[in-house]
């Protein structure tokens, strides 16, 4: 028997162009990494689940009532897009 991969759902993350220029001046500044990984979580949800930049793509798998959301920057989405289903 062999288990079928759920078919990916992919959106874009839509970041209001003001709050990502105020994460990116964040980004850019001296504070501290945690301070960094918090207004990421608050502006896009998360960091990307391979490089941990700010994400721009989400693809959520629906798996017996459960929802399996990952996050991607532009470039690591590029690079797994094919392997999506």
């Amino acid at each position: 028997m062999t288990i079928q991969k759920p078919k990916a759902i992919i959106e874009d993350i839509m970041i209001p162009k003001d709050r990502l220029d105020k994460l990116n001046k964040m980004l850019e500044s001296n504070r501290s990494r945690v301070m960094k990984d918090l207004a990421i979580r608050q502006t896009a949800g998360g960091r990307c689940c391979r490089c941990e930049l700010v994400p721009t793509k989400i693809v959520k798998y629906k798996l017996q009532g459960i929802t399996l959301a990952e996050r991607y920057c532009t470039s690591c989405f590029d690079k797994v897009k094919g392997e999506l289903v």
